[in-house]
């Protein structure tokens, strides 16, 4: 009796890994999104390690498109390819991203936490005309060089 309770008590266990590892797997499919194949508990993050560098495998496979969907370990992301679409998302529609993985955690480097595209949330107001106005003078100073 010790040793079924043991057994259904690890499968039990497994069925729960398995779901919570493959729970929001169907995310890019349900919205028709194109997205790179996966693995449960691994997402895309299994072909990169040693094997291929992303930008090779995004290109060898989904060249055409303008976005893709991407799974980091549990969390999915979405890779914009597309240049226009890009600057649409950085300086039009900047408000609607407010919040995104940080690159660097605010504690360990001050100076690149406090880059424009590295803020947060209520960290990163609104720069769209600055943007726009630091964008014309790097363009005019870059042609006197």
């Amino acid at each position: 009796m010790d040793y079924l309770s043991t057994a259904l008590s690890l499968v039990v266990m497994l069925v729960a890994l398995y779901y919570f590892t493959t729970r929001n797997h169907n995310l890019f499919k349900k919205h028709r999104i194109m997205h790179v194949p996966l693995t449960p508990l691994f997402g895309n993050m299994e072909s990169f390690v040693g094997r291929q560098i992303m930008p090779d495998l995004l290109a060898k496979i989904y060249l055409d498109s303008k976005y893709i969907g991407f799974y980091e370990f549990l969390t999915p992301a979405i890779v914009l390819r597309d240049l226009d679409l890009i600057k649409a998302v950085t300086m039009k529609n900047v408000e609607q991203f407010p919040d995104y993985r940080p690159l660097v955690k605010r504690e360990v480097d001050l100076v690149i936490a406090g880059i424009l595209f590295m803020t947060n949330g209520d960290q990163s107001p609104s720069f769209t005309s600055k943007i726009k106005t630091m964008f014309k003078l790097m363009s005019d100073s870059s042609s006197i060089c």
